[in-house]
C-alpha cells in the first residue's frame, strides 16, 4: 500500500495515482517497488524507503537521466522523487517488460 501522504504529494506533483491498481513488483533492490497506473492509465513504477535513503533515489534519478540522454538504451522516464512524513520516493515511467524470443 502506497502511504497516503506520498499519493497527495504526488497528485499535487502532477502525477494523480490510482493507489488501489499499485502491487508489489520485483526489480526495488533495498526498496519497497510497486507497480501500478496513473488515473489516465499510464503504467508507472513507484520506489518507497526510508527518508534516510532518500540520497540514493537522487542519484538513480540522475543516472536515468543521463542514460536517456545518450539515447543508447531504453530506460524508464524518472518522474519524481521526494521525501513526504518520513518516506523517500522515486517515481518512475512504468515499461511493460517481458521476455525475448
Amino acid at each position: 500500500m502506497i502511504p497516503a501522504s506520498v499519493v497527495t504529494r504526488l497528485g499535487k506533483e502532477g502525477f494523480p495515482l490510482e493507489a488501489e491498481t499499485f502491487q508489489p513488483a520485483s526489480g526495488g533492490c533495498i526498496h519497497r517497488a510497486l507497480l501500478g497506473e496513473d488515473t489516465s492509465g499510464r503504467l508507472l513504477f513507484l520506489k518507497l524507503n526510508d527518508a534516510s535513503r532518500h540520497d540514493l533515489f537522487v542519484g538513480e534519478k540522475r543516472g536515468l537521466e543521463l542514460l536517456r540522454a545518450t539515447a543508447t538504451i531504453r530506460v524508464p522516464a524518472p518522474l519524481a522523487t521526494g521525501i513526504e512524513d518520513g518516506i523517500a520516493y522515486l517515481l518512475l515511467e512504468g515499461l511493460s517488460l517481458r521476455g525475448g524470443g
